[in-house]
């Protein structure tokens, strides 16, 4: 939380971006202590009006420490998600597979061609010329 700032996203994108990370840490304050603490949470910072000591009284964790749990919670569930679309390794790595899937095709229909023409009758039997 200490890298956050109070600036107001200035794109549509930032915006979205903030809403899904405040999104991810509340989703992972209430899987961590769920809906009673975060009530008990909010009761006590509005009776401090101080954010941090009602943070750290209530869950027992500096925001700062809580930033890195959480961060390293959204690492575990959603970093797949990032090497997978942004990965050049696995975009390759897909583009090798389909071609592949594509040679494989082209020579099992090469072989069935093949094995068709050899039983095909000849257009002009050899008794018409």
């Amino acid at each position: 939380m200490d890298s956050l700032t109070l600036r107001w996203p200035s794109s549509r994108v930032e915006a979205e971006f903030a809403y899904l990370l405040s999104a991810s840490a509340v989703t992972y304050l209430l899987s961590e202590s769920g809906d009673r603490g975060l009530k008990v949470f909010l009761e006590r910072w509005h009776l401090d009006k101080a954010f941090e000591p009602a943070f750290r009284s209530v869950f027992g964790l500096t925001t700062s420490q809580f930033e890195e749990d959480w961060k390293k919670h959204v690492k575990d569930r959603y970093g797949w998600l990032f090497i997978l679309s942004h990965s050049a390794i696995f975009w390759m790595a897909l583009a090798l597979i389909l071609l592949l899937v594509v040679q494989v095709r082209r020579t099992r229909n090469q072989e069935k061609m093949a094995r068709l023409r050899a039983r095909e009758l000849p257009e002009q039997p050899a008794y018409w010329i």
